[in-house]
């Protein structure tokens, strides 16, 4: 179990890449004058894929799970009471991105989410991650590692706690 986990851990944190395939850097930007907010989300899109249906995919699945994101924080702001925070101040939702694996079979990034809501104590940071089989161009989570009938997450907990 420890190599198991061991060599995920070096999978998901080696950086190596494909010969044929490359990552673009695509970015969106908006702002409210009224609302006093400004977004911009920075956001991979791979090109140079054979099979140009599962790049697709792929490409669409990581623009629209920023794009969610981005529209919900609009409509926050939409609704968010301006009225007793100074004109100096104002929202933010910025989205960045790293990319830790581009093989032939998989590609392994992660967005890095900023944001600050005008008036508040301080701002926010997450992280989403995201791993796809480039030869299906579907998404990989975590429990799709195990074996379904094996309790892993109980586990890898006790590993932990060692």
């Amino acid at each position: 179990m420890k190599q198991f986990l061991s060599l995920i851990l070096i999978l998901i944190f080696s950086i190596s890449y494909a010969d044929d395939i490359k990552i673009v850097t695509k970015e969106i930007k908006d702002s409210s004058i009224e609302l006093r907010y400004h977004t911009s989300g920075k956001y991979p899109q791979l090109d140079g894929m054979k099979d140009e249906d599962v790049q697709k995919k792929i490409n669409k699945e990581i623009y629209e799970t920023m794009k969610r994101g981005i529209d919900d924080f609009k409509i926050d702001m939409a609704e968010w009471d301006l009225s007793s925070i100074p004109d100096y101040f104002n929202s933010e939702l910025e989205y960045s991105y790293t990319s830790y694996t581009l093989t032939d079979d998989l590609f392994s990034f992660a967005f890095g989410v900023y944001s600050f809501y005008a008036g508040s104590a301080h701002p926010n940071h997450w992280t989403i991650s995201m791993n796809f089989d480039l030869k299906n161009g579907m998404k990989i989570a975590f429990k799709d590692l195990f074996n379904p009938k094996v309790k892993y997450l109980e586990k890898i907990s006790t590993y932990c706690i060692k």
